[in-house]
Protein backbone atom coordinates (compact mmCIF):
# COMPACT_ATOMS: atom_id res chain seq x y z
CA UNK A 1 0.00 0.00 0.00
CA UNK A 2 1.29 3.43 -0.90
CA UNK A 3 1.50 5.53 2.26
CA UNK A 4 2.43 8.89 0.72
CA UNK A 5 -0.36 10.62 2.60
CA UNK A 6 -1.71 9.45 5.90
CA UNK A 7 -1.26 9.28 9.62
CA UNK A 8 -1.10 6.60 12.26
CA UNK A 9 -4.24 6.32 14.34
CA UNK A 10 -4.64 4.88 17.81
CA UNK A 11 -5.02 1.11 17.58
CA UNK A 12 -8.30 -0.01 19.14
CA UNK A 13 -8.15 -2.72 21.79
CA UNK A 14 -10.12 -5.46 20.02
CA UNK A 15 -9.55 -9.01 18.87
CA UNK A 16 -10.56 -10.41 15.47
CA UNK A 17 -11.37 -14.08 15.02
CA UNK A 18 -11.21 -16.03 11.79
CA UNK A 19 -14.94 -16.73 12.01
CA UNK A 20 -15.94 -13.08 12.48
CA UNK A 21 -13.57 -11.92 9.74
CA UNK A 22 -14.55 -14.21 6.89
CA UNK A 23 -18.31 -14.14 7.57
CA UNK A 24 -18.65 -10.36 7.61
CA UNK A 25 -19.22 -7.54 5.12
CA UNK A 26 -16.56 -4.78 4.86
CA UNK A 27 -18.76 -2.54 7.04
CA UNK A 28 -19.19 -5.24 9.69
CA UNK A 29 -15.50 -6.11 9.73
CA UNK A 30 -14.56 -2.43 9.99
CA UNK A 31 -16.83 -2.10 13.03
CA UNK A 32 -15.11 -5.11 14.59
CA UNK A 33 -11.77 -3.27 14.48
CA UNK A 34 -13.22 -0.03 15.80
CA UNK A 35 -13.90 1.86 12.56
CA UNK A 36 -17.47 2.99 12.87
CA UNK A 37 -17.56 6.57 11.59
CA UNK A 38 -17.57 5.84 7.83
CA UNK A 39 -19.47 3.75 5.32
CA UNK A 40 -17.02 1.10 4.12
CA UNK A 41 -17.68 -0.47 0.74
CA UNK A 42 -14.67 -2.72 0.10
CA UNK A 43 -11.68 -4.37 1.75
CA UNK A 44 -8.46 -6.06 0.68
CA UNK A 45 -6.99 -8.71 2.99
CA UNK A 46 -3.29 -9.61 3.16
CA UNK A 47 -1.69 -12.65 4.79
CA UNK A 48 1.18 -12.17 7.23
CA UNK A 49 3.45 -14.38 5.10
CA UNK A 50 3.25 -15.92 1.60
CA UNK A 51 1.22 -19.10 1.63
CA UNK A 52 0.23 -18.97 5.30
CA UNK A 53 -3.22 -18.42 6.74
CA UNK A 54 -2.29 -15.82 9.32
CA UNK A 55 -3.88 -12.39 8.92
CA UNK A 56 -1.37 -9.61 8.27
CA UNK A 57 -3.41 -6.53 7.39
CA UNK A 58 -6.69 -5.30 5.92
CA UNK A 59 -7.24 -2.23 3.77
CA UNK A 60 -10.70 -0.76 4.35
CA UNK A 61 -12.09 1.53 1.62
CA UNK A 62 -14.63 4.14 2.63
CA UNK A 63 -17.33 5.21 0.19
CA UNK A 64 -15.80 7.59 -2.41
CA UNK A 65 -16.84 11.21 -1.99
CA UNK A 66 -16.60 14.10 -4.52
CA UNK A 67 -13.69 16.50 -4.16
CA UNK A 68 -13.25 17.93 -7.69
CA UNK A 69 -15.23 17.43 -10.92
CA UNK A 70 -14.52 13.88 -12.08
CA UNK A 71 -12.42 13.08 -9.00
CA UNK A 72 -13.50 11.33 -5.80
CA UNK A 73 -11.54 11.07 -2.58
CA UNK A 74 -11.30 7.60 -1.04
CA UNK A 75 -10.36 7.41 2.63
CA UNK A 76 -8.50 4.17 3.23
CA UNK A 77 -7.70 2.66 6.62
CA UNK A 78 -4.69 0.35 6.63
CA UNK A 79 -5.13 -1.93 9.65
CA UNK A 80 -2.08 -4.00 10.69
CA UNK A 81 -2.32 -6.99 13.02
CA UNK A 82 -0.15 -8.87 15.50
CA UNK A 83 -0.71 -12.47 14.40
CA UNK A 84 -1.41 -15.25 16.90
CA UNK A 85 0.19 -18.31 15.34
CA UNK A 86 -1.10 -20.76 17.95
CA UNK A 87 1.96 -22.92 17.34
CA UNK A 88 1.29 -23.28 13.61
CA UNK A 89 1.04 -21.27 10.41
CA UNK A 90 -2.73 -21.21 10.60
CA UNK A 91 -5.26 -20.00 13.19
CA UNK A 92 -7.20 -22.39 15.37
CA UNK A 93 -10.85 -22.45 14.33
CA UNK A 94 -12.81 -19.84 16.29
CA UNK A 95 -9.83 -18.75 18.38
CA UNK A 96 -8.43 -15.21 18.51
CA UNK A 97 -6.58 -14.71 15.25
CA UNK A 98 -5.05 -11.26 15.48
CA UNK A 99 -4.74 -8.26 17.76
CA UNK A 100 -4.54 -4.85 16.11
CA UNK A 101 -1.03 -3.36 16.04
CA UNK A 102 -1.69 -0.05 14.27
CA UNK A 103 -4.07 1.78 11.94
CA UNK A 104 -2.89 4.17 9.19
CA UNK A 105 -5.36 6.54 7.50
CA UNK A 106 -4.73 7.40 3.86
CA UNK A 107 -6.43 9.84 1.50
CA UNK A 108 -6.41 8.40 -2.03
CA UNK A 109 -8.46 9.03 -5.17
CA UNK A 110 -10.59 7.36 -7.80
CA UNK A 111 -12.33 8.54 -10.96
CA UNK A 112 -16.02 9.36 -10.75
CA UNK A 113 -18.32 6.99 -12.58
CA UNK A 114 -19.70 8.24 -15.86
CA UNK A 115 -23.50 8.30 -15.59
CA UNK A 116 -25.98 9.22 -18.33
CA UNK A 117 -27.63 12.60 -17.97
CA UNK A 118 -31.33 12.57 -17.01
CA UNK A 119 -33.89 12.85 -19.79
CA UNK A 120 -34.86 16.45 -20.48
CA UNK A 121 -37.61 17.50 -18.11
CA UNK A 122 -36.82 14.85 -15.50
CA UNK A 123 -37.07 16.00 -11.88
CA UNK A 124 -33.84 14.35 -10.70
CA UNK A 125 -30.33 15.44 -11.67
CA UNK A 126 -27.06 13.53 -11.55
CA UNK A 127 -24.74 15.02 -8.93
CA UNK A 128 -21.01 14.61 -8.31
CA UNK A 129 -21.95 12.64 -5.20
CA UNK A 130 -24.01 10.24 -7.34
CA UNK A 131 -21.04 9.67 -9.64
CA UNK A 132 -18.71 8.97 -6.72
CA UNK A 133 -21.10 6.81 -4.72
CA UNK A 134 -21.66 4.57 -7.76
CA UNK A 135 -17.94 3.75 -8.13
CA UNK A 136 -17.22 0.07 -7.46
CA UNK A 137 -13.82 -0.34 -5.77
CA UNK A 138 -11.92 -3.13 -7.60
CA UNK A 139 -9.80 -4.66 -4.83
CA UNK A 140 -6.48 -6.18 -5.87
CA UNK A 141 -3.76 -7.57 -3.59
CA UNK A 142 -1.09 -6.95 -6.25
CA UNK A 143 -1.78 -3.22 -6.55
CA UNK A 144 0.22 -0.76 -4.45
CA UNK A 145 -3.06 0.96 -3.59
CA UNK A 146 -4.78 -2.39 -2.84
CA UNK A 147 -7.32 -1.69 -5.61
CA UNK A 148 -7.07 -1.45 -9.39
CA UNK A 149 -9.02 1.81 -9.65
CA UNK A 150 -7.71 3.69 -6.60
CA UNK A 151 -4.57 5.80 -6.86
CA UNK A 152 -2.36 8.19 -4.91
CA UNK A 153 -1.52 11.80 -5.73
CA UNK A 154 -0.18 14.69 -3.69
CA UNK A 155 -3.34 16.73 -4.22
CA UNK A 156 -6.78 16.50 -5.78
CA UNK A 157 -5.62 18.92 -8.49
CA UNK A 158 -2.69 16.67 -9.37
CA UNK A 159 -5.05 13.67 -9.40
CA UNK A 160 -7.40 15.47 -11.77
CA UNK A 161 -4.70 16.65 -14.18
CA UNK A 162 -2.72 13.42 -14.16
CA UNK A 163 -5.72 11.18 -14.74
CA UNK A 164 -6.89 13.41 -17.61
CA UNK A 165 -3.52 13.30 -19.38
CA UNK A 166 -3.21 9.54 -18.84
CA UNK A 167 -6.64 9.06 -20.43
CA UNK A 168 -5.61 11.29 -23.35
CA UNK A 169 -2.54 9.12 -24.02
CA UNK A 170 -4.64 5.94 -24.03
CA UNK A 171 -7.29 7.52 -26.26
CA UNK A 172 -4.66 8.68 -28.76
CA UNK A 173 -2.96 5.27 -28.80
CA UNK A 174 -6.28 3.53 -29.38
CA UNK A 175 -7.32 6.00 -32.10
CA UNK A 176 -7.33 5.44 -35.85
CA UNK A 177 -4.76 8.10 -36.77
CA UNK A 178 -1.81 6.48 -38.50
CA UNK A 179 0.67 8.57 -36.51
CA UNK A 180 0.59 9.92 -32.99
CA UNK A 181 0.90 13.64 -32.29
CA UNK A 182 3.56 12.90 -29.66
CA UNK A 183 6.76 10.87 -29.53
CA UNK A 184 6.36 7.41 -28.01
CA UNK A 185 9.24 5.26 -26.76
CA UNK A 186 9.20 2.00 -24.80
CA UNK A 187 12.01 0.77 -22.58
CA UNK A 188 11.80 -2.98 -22.02
CA UNK A 189 12.74 -6.29 -23.59
CA UNK A 190 9.32 -7.71 -22.72
CA UNK A 191 6.90 -8.50 -25.58
CA UNK A 192 4.53 -5.71 -24.51
CA UNK A 193 7.16 -3.25 -25.76
CA UNK A 194 7.28 -4.64 -29.30
CA UNK A 195 4.14 -2.69 -30.19
CA UNK A 196 3.83 -0.15 -27.36
CA UNK A 197 1.01 1.77 -29.02
CA UNK A 198 -1.16 -1.37 -29.06
CA UNK A 199 -0.25 -2.10 -25.44
CA UNK A 200 -1.14 1.40 -24.26
CA UNK A 201 -4.27 1.57 -26.41
CA UNK A 202 -5.61 -1.55 -24.70
CA UNK A 203 -5.10 -0.14 -21.18
CA UNK A 204 -7.98 0.93 -18.94
CA UNK A 205 -7.72 4.63 -18.06
CA UNK A 206 -9.20 3.86 -14.63
CA UNK A 207 -6.48 1.39 -13.67
CA UNK A 208 -3.31 2.97 -12.31
CA UNK A 209 -1.67 3.23 -8.89
CA UNK A 210 -0.17 6.70 -8.65
CA UNK A 211 0.37 9.99 -10.46
CA UNK A 212 3.07 12.48 -9.59
CA UNK A 213 4.54 15.66 -11.07
CA UNK A 214 8.27 15.01 -11.50
CA UNK A 215 11.46 16.61 -12.80
CA UNK A 216 11.65 16.25 -16.57
CA UNK A 217 15.31 15.27 -16.34
CA UNK A 218 16.36 17.61 -19.15
CA UNK A 219 15.72 20.75 -17.16
CA UNK A 220 12.12 21.32 -18.26
CA UNK A 221 11.00 24.87 -17.65
CA UNK A 222 10.49 27.47 -20.36
CA UNK A 223 11.49 26.37 -23.84
CA UNK A 224 11.33 27.95 -27.25
CA UNK A 225 8.58 30.46 -28.05
CA UNK A 226 7.61 30.76 -24.38
CA UNK A 227 6.41 27.14 -24.15
CA UNK A 228 6.64 25.66 -20.67
CA UNK A 229 7.30 21.95 -20.18
CA UNK A 230 6.27 19.82 -17.20
CA UNK A 231 6.39 16.09 -16.63
CA UNK A 232 4.08 13.59 -14.98
CA UNK A 233 4.84 10.05 -13.91
CA UNK A 234 1.96 7.57 -13.89
CA UNK A 235 2.56 4.10 -12.43
CA UNK A 236 0.56 0.89 -12.37
CA UNK A 237 0.82 -2.84 -12.58
CA UNK A 238 -0.61 -6.17 -11.59
CA UNK A 239 0.27 -9.71 -10.68
CA UNK A 240 2.62 -10.17 -13.67
CA UNK A 241 4.08 -6.80 -14.69
CA UNK A 242 4.63 -3.29 -13.38
CA UNK A 243 4.69 -0.30 -15.70
CA UNK A 244 5.64 3.37 -15.63
CA UNK A 245 4.61 6.14 -18.03
CA UNK A 246 6.50 9.46 -18.12
CA UNK A 247 4.39 12.10 -19.88
CA UNK A 248 6.03 15.35 -20.98
CA UNK A 249 3.52 18.15 -21.43
CA UNK A 250 4.02 21.47 -23.19
CA UNK A 251 1.88 24.53 -22.58
CA UNK A 252 1.93 28.20 -23.46
CA UNK A 253 2.82 30.39 -20.48
CA UNK A 254 0.24 32.90 -21.66
CA UNK A 255 -2.48 30.23 -21.50
CA UNK A 256 -1.76 27.68 -18.72
CA UNK A 257 -4.90 25.71 -19.57
CA UNK A 258 -3.70 24.88 -23.09
CA UNK A 259 -1.67 21.70 -22.72
CA UNK A 260 -0.20 19.52 -25.43
CA UNK A 261 1.45 16.14 -24.88
CA UNK A 262 4.97 16.30 -26.30
CA UNK A 263 6.28 12.81 -25.55
CA UNK A 264 5.53 9.60 -23.69
CA UNK A 265 8.19 7.24 -22.35
CA UNK A 266 6.78 3.85 -21.40
CA UNK A 267 8.60 1.28 -19.27
CA UNK A 268 7.63 -2.26 -18.26
CA UNK A 269 9.21 -4.65 -15.75
CA UNK A 270 8.25 -8.06 -14.43
CA UNK A 271 6.65 -8.12 -11.02
CA UNK A 272 9.34 -9.41 -8.61
CA UNK A 273 6.76 -11.80 -7.17
CA UNK A 274 5.98 -13.34 -10.56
Amino acid sequence: MNVQAGMAATAPSVVVTDTSLYNSTPQETAQLVGLADRRFVAETTYQACPGCKVLGSIEFFAQPEPILPGICQVDVFDVHFKPHHNGSLGPVKGSPQSDIAKVIELHLFTLAKELPSPVSGAKSIVTDADRCHRVAIETDTFSLSAAKNVFSARSAEEAQRGSRLFAEVISAAAGKDSTLKFDLTCESSLPQCVKPRDTIGAMDFRHFESVETVDCGDGGGVGAAGLFETCLCVKGGGWEINWKMDITVRRDEADPKSEEIKSVRFGITLNPLF
